[in-house]
């Protein structure tokens, strides 16, 4: 305690007066030391004393816990100036007492657990209990809350970086979207062995990883780029990558499928921001698609890729069924308008022609 007095002390400002003897001095230093010394008005004993006190005040507080509990389990409104207009003298005093120690319960936090573990409950909390809604009706309602909730990738969060752990995608799982590219490869049926390698190395995990933390790396560069995390996740997919290629121990499959590894990741990615993000895919435009592909071929190739190379995507197995509905319904509509307006045109040029004639 005497160095904490010391340090909370207040502070004393010495200065020297040139014109004063240096016994003055001293004697000014010291009387300024004496005052430094001194405990402070606002700091009172140890730790150890005031625990001694809360200790000394719940011991106190506990013989009151029967009183509590009464007041709170009768049927008397807790506002006893509403419910008569006369009280008696003993009535009154017995409501005052029960109010001070109602109020010192509440302040120790003994009052409010003890009220949640009484076995009745007052009147007015049963009236305000929400009546269930049918389980037809919430499921129903839940599906419309799902069906309208916006799924806007400019406005979602990275959510991290995690050491150990891999940031999942957003709403799909990576197994399901490498399943769904591997489906729209049509030529793996005519080949029944490079098949079975292919979705050894394709389903693998360092193959999810490495398509997890590109996802996340391409997010991150288009809309919130943090180089800090970008670092960190490129790092995490070079190691997978290596693995990866230590994985494929058969040397007739691995050059083919490593060859067509950089355009199959770049589908995944694609099919899994449309998967997550539906109501952006105006985003996912050409550039956007050719952004990722160079993107994979240069970490994984070395090279730019083919120009315009996803124009060959099988966009109806990759993309989430009626992604582009407002698409076909605007192309449909402006087919029916030029249909009519040739038919328009074609009756028109038939009239002129007749009139001619006549």
């Amino acid at each position: 305690m005497a160095n904490i007095n010391r340090v909370t002390s207040p502070m004393n400002l010495y200065e020297e007066d040139l014109l004063k003897t240096r016994e003055e001095l001293d004697l000014i230093k010291s009387d300024l030391l004496r005052k430094q010394n001194e405990s402070p008005a606002f700091l009172i004993g140890s730790i150890d004393r005031v625990n001694e006190k809360i200790a000394h005040l719940d011991q106190q507080l506990q013989s009151y816990t029967e009183l509590v509990i009464e007041s709170r389990a009768s049927n008397f409104d807790d506002d006893y100036g509403t419910a008569m207009d006369v009280q008696p003298p003993y009535r009154e005093k017995g409501y005052q007492k029960e109010k001070e120690i109602r109020e010192l319960n509440q302040f120790a936090g003994l009052y409010s657990i003890k009220a949640t573990l009484l076995p009745q409950v007052n009147t007015k909390v049963k009236q305000l209990t929400k009546i269930p809604l049918p389980a037809s009706r919430k499921t129903q309602q839940s599906k419309e809350m799902s069906a309208i909730k916006p799924k806007l990738v400019e406005l979602y969060q990275y959510p991290g970086f995690e050491p150990t752990d891999l940031t999942p995608l957003p709403d799909v799982d990576a197994l399901t979207i490498l399943k769904k590219i591997a489906s729209a490869k049509k030529d793996l049926d005519r080949k029944p062995f490079y098949k079975a390698e292919f979705k050894r190395l394709f389903y693998s995990r360092m193959s999810e990883a490495i398509l997890v933390d590109t996802y996340w790396w391409i997010f991150l560069q288009h809309y919130h780029p943090s180089k800090k995390s970008q670092s960190k996740l490129f790092n995490r997919i070079a190691h997978n990558y290596v693995k990866l290629l230590l994985y494929a121990k058969e040397p007739q499959y691995r050059d083919v499928f490593f060859k067509n590894y950089p355009d199959l990741l770049s589908q995944a990615i694609y099919s899994s921001f449309c998967e997550a993000f539906p109501t952006s895919w105006r985003q996912f435009d050409d550039n956007f698609r050719s952004d990722i592909c160079t993107v994979t071929s240069q970490w994984i190739d070395g090279t730019n890729p083919v120009p315009r190379s996803w124009m060959a995507w099988n966009y109806k197995a990759i993309e989430p069924q009626g992604m582009r509905k407002a698409e076909v319904i605007t192309n449909k509509s402006k087919k029916v308008k030029d249909a009519d307006e040739m038919t328009t045109g074609a009756a028109q040029a038939v009239e002129n022609a007749l009139m001619e004639q006549d």
